[in-house]
């Protein structure tokens, strides 16, 4: 079970700036969907036109809030998680995954987060630097 929450790019609609972030298709590193995906590639590059994987892609909203008081975030993912970079509420060619609340996790709790990143492919670390190199 996972403690994490997903909304639509609604959110952008109610006055969202456009922000960085980092799409992944969690457990994608896992289920086969990368070495798939690579088959076809040219060059190494990926290119997922495929819309079954473009669904089940997130967001992750790292941005710290009342609930997140975190100052750094740390993000570590498989080299096998289908991911890549973009930026919200611009909806670049009408494609804006969901945006997704990760889990965060103290660095201290090592077993809990390699956890997560074992089974989704990735995991974010809430101030893993300290206050005072931030």
């Amino acid at each position: 079970a996972s403690s994490c929450s997903t909304s639509g790019a609604g959110a952008f609609g109610r006055g969202l700036r456009p922000f960085r972030t980092l799409v992944v298709v969690p457990r994608s590193h896992a289920d086969g969907t990368f070495k798939r995906l690579c088959r076809a590639s040219v060059r190494g590059m990926v290119q997922c036109r495929d819309q079954q994987v473009a669904k089940r892609a997130v967001q992750l909203d790292l941005r710290p809030g009342p609930a997140r008081p975190h100052r750094s975030i740390f993000v570590a993912w498989n080299s096998r998680l289908v991911h890549q970079g973009h930026t919200h509420g611009t909806g670049v060619a009408g494609w804006d995954p969901p945006l997704h609340q990760p889990e965060l996790f103290g660095p201290n709790e090592v077993a809990a987060w390699k956890g997560h990143l074992e089974r989704e492919g990735y995991v974010a670390l809430a101030d893993a630097i300290p206050q005072e190199d931030v």
